[in-house]
């Protein structure tokens, strides 16, 4: 993986989530169907709704989450990238069996370079095909000395 500077190849602070979000999605039902032991899990219900056609009844509404935090020590977003990867493409044909479909989101967590020049990282192209395979959505959060920065 490439960063915008020859001189510090890596960031410091790296991690990658994937993480999967969908109403009626029982997140120990998904645990089961990938054989995967998930980073975080949770089920929310979201109230009723009224609208002009009537009541729409409440809906459970899961998450499931998956992230290289203390699993990769290498601080190359592309080796954590690759991890998901590698992890989950065997899984995807499961994965499009739940009914519905949850959505599936990337996340990365970064430090820039150079906290004052805010440099982020470059992603490989192998690493955006995979996740675009995958049909996944990107998030890219960098962090400057703890705080977030947003991205």
């Amino acid at each position: 993986m490439k960063l915008n500077t020859p001189d510090k190849p890596h960031a410091g602070t790296v991690s990658a989530a994937l993480t999967f979000v969908g109403y009626e999605m029982r997140p120990d039902e998904f645990t089961a169907l990938l054989g995967v032991q998930p980073s975080f899990v949770s089920v929310s219900q979201l109230p009723a709704k009224f609208n002009s056609g009537g009541i729409c009844r409440g809906r459970d509404c899961g998450l499931w989450s998956y992230d290289t935090a203390g699993l990769l020590p290498s601080r190359d977003i592309g080796e954590h990238i690759r991890h998901l990867i590698r992890s989950f493409r065997p899984l995807k044909n499961r994965i499009e069996e739940v009914s519905p479909r949850p959505n599936a989101f990337v996340h990365l967590r970064c430090e820039p370079i150079f906290a004052t020049q805010g440099l982020s990282p470059c992603i490989d192209a192998d690493c955006v095909a995979g996740l675009a395979e995958l049909g996944a959505t990107l998030t890219v959060e960098l962090i400057k000395n703890g705080e977030v920065d947003g991205g």
